[in-house]
């Protein structure tokens, strides 16, 4: 369960949220919609713990946010895969950051690869790539590690609509009940499909 309890978040003058609460509380898939500069991507940032707010506080799972958390990955608009390392490499990278690489991992890396159409890429470096190509191998890369809640902000908005609608099959899919995604859109349409009507309009 996440749960935003009463935050307060100001930049300089600007105040973004003044005693904001909200409730994610099944292991579901929510969407967040709004006009720009809404706040929409300052709230995932302060779920992952990259941005305390000025008062309230963000609990998850019973622990309030006070710093990142391995539990809580994330994928920003602005994603960034690493130059040097190919396109398997950087989907294990979150794997290889907590423990040993194994078969087993490799096996599953290879099989989100295949999922996300980098099948016959798993060499090729990230500037080797589109960019939805790079998109995908950033949203692949974030779903490796199977994390309990995973944050996205707009992680489909590279893509053309045959990809698109693949990945968020793949989301609804994965989303088995064992995990908590909370997605930024700009789509409706997308919102209304990934999350069945749990979206927050901001």
């Amino acid at each position: 369960m996440i749960v935003v309890d009463n935050i307060t978040i100001k930049f300089g003058n600007k105040v973004i949220f003044e005693n904001f609460t909200a409730k994610f509380s099944d292991l579901d898939i929510y969407c967040i919609v709004g006009k720009s500069g809404c706040g929409k991507s300052t709230l995932l940032r302060a779920i992952s713990g990259l941005l305390k707010p000025s008062a309230g506080q963000i609990i998850v799972n019973d622990k309030v946010v006070k710093k990142p958390s391995a539990e809580i990955a994330v994928m920003y608009q602005r994603y960034e895969n690493y130059p040097w390392l190919s396109v398997l490499d950087n989907t294990l990278f979150p794997v290889k950051m907590q423990r040993k690489i194994t078969n087993a991992d490799k096996d599953r890396a290879v099989d989100i690869l295949e999922r996300f159409g980098l099948a016959d890429d798993l060499k090729k470096l990230p500037h080797e790539l589109s960019g939805g190509m790079n998109q995908r191998l950033a949203m692949a890369s974030v779903i490796m590690n199977n994390p309990p809640v995973l944050l996205m902000d707009e992680p489909l908005s590279a893509l053309d609509p045959e990809n698109r609608e693949k990945l968020q099959d793949f989301l609804l899919e994965f989303n088995n009940g064992d995990n908590q995604i909370i997605i930024v859109t700009h789509s409706m349409e997308e919102a209304e499909k990934l999350s069945k009507g749990k979206i927050l309009k901001l």
